[in-house]
């Protein structure tokens, strides 16, 4: 199943009085994806509506590396309430093997001074996401 942005979304009361509202545990990234999931799960439609407009200033709520790690929150919750634990472990060992090696390659890059702010950036952002792939919080 696929999903859409909730940057604008319509939904009707009937349906969401079925399956509930977003969920408020994932606090933003993954909530619409969720909410979709149930909608679809209760044999309701999802529809895009490519003539409806919208202006939406995405990425404004968060800094780039505080939102990766709210991504792979997201990503990690909605495994969690929706495929249960051995595709949550799974998913969540993929995602710390990948950082792992995003963390082996910004700590060869951060003693070059023209990287050094940037990869101490990188490193702290996938830091985060590895102690959430061990510990989802």
């Amino acid at each position: 199943m696929g999903w859409l942005s909730s940057a604008c979304l319509l939904a009707r009361r009937e349906a969401l009085g079925q399956v509930g509202l977003l969920d408020e545990s994932y606090f933003i990234y993954g909530d619409e994806a969720d909410l979709q999931y149930r909608l679809v799960s209760a044999g309701w439609r999802v529809y895009y509506l490519p003539q409806a407009t919208r202006i939406h200033f995405g990425g404004r709520s968060l800094d780039r590396w505080h939102r990766r790690k709210m991504v792979y929150r997201g990503k990690m919750l909605f495994y969690r309430k929706n495929y249960g634990a051995v595709r949550e472990f799974l998913l969540r060992a993929m995602f710390g093997a990948v950082t792992l090696a995003k963390v082996g390659a910004w700590s060869v890059a951060w003693p070059l001074p023209s990287l050094k702010r940037h990869a101490e950036r990188e490193l702290r952002s996938n830091l985060d996401v590895l102690r959430l792939c061990v510990k989802l919080e």
